[in-house]
């Protein structure tokens, strides 16, 4: 084995020979840290002394038997991780990265996952804590009563079989010759199992619309080598909803996207939602909702949705590669996609001395071109990281930074290009609406007379392209009935503060007092 390939990047460290054993040190290196795991001098591990491995520690194997485990939550060089809540009051986004070892693999597998909640926190906390341990943990066993759960959603799921589940359904053990052979599980088959059965457990314990997309990364060096220096990998995705998977291409600087949104846009799951008697509108945007509520097909949580097909069955896309094709792998919630293309990601990387400061990079980018959403970026460092690639983006991106402040609605404040100023303007003109909560709720006309008494002038800007000057409409009572039609409220509720704030962020609204 060739030991120049288990070198850890920025990092060098020598072990003396010895004839006693080594005892567990600790050693830093540059922006890396890890710990040796006590050896005898022939190479072979003290069992007695071998300590216990935490999830964040991933194992290597030296071609002298040493052994070592990296903390990936400590290695900013491998994995580099960026999560903010932009223009939201709250950050729903989450992100987990460890180690996860399955009985019928023979090495450890890395666990790479984005997690985008939507209606609170709960789900996806419990799916960034619990996720990659329900994967641990499934049996094929648990393949009939997972199925079983979700057939009692309705007659139409009376012959519901997920995908790659179908071999293990009320297959029971079977002998020959008086040899028992137990079943095991596919990696395949393990993902699925492991979305649906978490899927089960946070419906049956979550409030109305709490819900959550996400997308799994496992990587599987070969060879023994360490994943960032690996000749061959095995890289499996399962995926549900509009968070993304990108690998970048060597040899051509092109971005790789491993996933496909699930939007009621592809016909696939159009089509899925109709048979389970799933509906479609449209929002005031224009855009698709499921069932009128939701704009992915496919969630974690949402229990209203369950019975319309509204479930968390992932698609499963398998990658094998050659270490040296593969520079990184990017994985991003629908903030960061919302505004910049795969190939803007990825571009946005290649030039990046380490993931870390590439994560900051693609949030940084997300944020100038005004994305309104929680934004987060893992990157995951891989063997071709560093090889000289073309920026095939540079140019547009460099347009759209220099045209950012006339762009549309949906891209924060048009009056203001400092998006901080404009979020602490909405929070000031709020207060003084609701008179620093002397009221907690206003109606139509109680809206317009704040704002009258206040000499408050607000103002949308719309129809905007790249160059061109935002249009503004002015009137107060435009503004005022757009709150209400955005929110698809009546004219004759009545709307808090936490209903103007989400009104005022979708709409893009500008304020000054006279």
């Amino acid at each position: 084995m060739n030991s120049a390939l288990l070198r850890l990047p920025r990092a060098t460290f020598q072990l003396k020979r010895s004839k006693v054993a080594f005892r567990p040190r600790c050693f830093q290196g540059s922006s890396l840290r890890y710990s040796s795991i006590s050896t005898a001098p022939n190479g072979a591990a003290e069992a007695k002394q071998k300590p216990k491995l935490g999830r964040n520690y991933y194992v290597v194997r030296t071609p002298q038997s040493h052994t070592f485990r990296v903390n990936l939550k400590n290695s900013p060089n491998l994995v580099g991780i960026r999560s903010t809540r932009g223009m939201r009051d709250y950050n729903e986004d989450r992100y987990k990265s460890s180690t996860v070892k399955l009985d019928h693999l023979p090495n450890q597998l890395l666990y790479f996952g984005v997690f985008d909640g939507h209606g609170g926190s709960h789900c996806v906390d419990y799916l960034s804590a619990h996720l990659h341990e329900k994967l641990e943990g499934m049996t094929p066993e648990d393949a009939e009563l997972i199925v079983d759960a979700y057939r009692k959603f309705g007659i139409r799921w009376s012959k519901y079989v997920p995908a790659y589940i179908g071999p293990l359904l009320y297959q029971k053990k079977f002998s020959t010759y008086g040899a028992t052979h137990e079943r095991k599980l596919s990696l395949e088959q393990r993902m699925v199992l492991a979305f649906l059965q978490i899927d089960l457990e946070v419906t049956k314990i979550l409030r109305y619309h709490d819900g959550s997309t996400g997308s799994v990364a496992l990587v599987e060096p070969m060879n023994g080598n360490p994943f960032w220096a690996s000749p061959r990998l095995n890289i499996t995705v399962s995926h549900v909803g509009d968070t993304r998977v990108i690998l970048c291409n060597t040899r051509n600087g092109k971005a790789d996207t491993l996933t496909t949104d699930h939007h009621p846009s592809i016909k696939k799951e159009f089509d899925r939602i109709r048979k389970y008697g799933g509906f479609f509108t449209r929002d005031s945007f224009g855009e698709e909702m499921t069932v009128g509520q939701f704009a992915n097909t496919r969630a974690f949580g949402d229990p209203i949705g369950k019975r319309y097909g509204v479930i968390a069955e992932p698609d499963i896309i398998v990658r094998k590669v050659a270490g040296e094709e593969v520079a990184f792998m990017v994985l991003v919630t629908d903030g960061v996609t919302s505004v910049m293309t795969d190939q803007e990601i990825v571009d946005s990387v290649k030039t990046c001395p380490d993931p870390t400061t590439a994560a900051m990079r693609i949030v940084s980018y997300a944020e100038q071109f005004g994305s309104a959403d929680n934004i987060t970026a893992m990157v995951v460092r891989l063997p071709g990281w560093g090889t000289p690639m073309p920026d095939l983006s540079a140019d547009i991106r460099r347009y759209r930074l220099e045209n950012a402040s006339s762009r549309g609605p949906r891209l924060g404040s048009g009056m203001y290009t400092d998006l901080a100023k404009a979020a602490d303007v909405r929070e000031q003109t709020i207060k003084t609406l609701f008179e620093e909560g002397a009221h907690t709720e206003l109606s139509e006309e109680q809206l317009r007379r704040q704002i009258a008494k206040f000499n408050i002038k607000l103002s949308i800007g719309v129809g905007v392209l790249p160059g061109e000057e935002a249009e503004q409409v002015s009137s107060t009572q435009d503004v005022v009935s757009m709150f209400f039609s955005v929110l698809n409220r009546p004219y004759t509720s009545v709307l808090t503060s936490a209903d103007i704030k989400k009104a005022w962020s979708l709409l893009g609204v500008s304020a000054m007092r006279n």
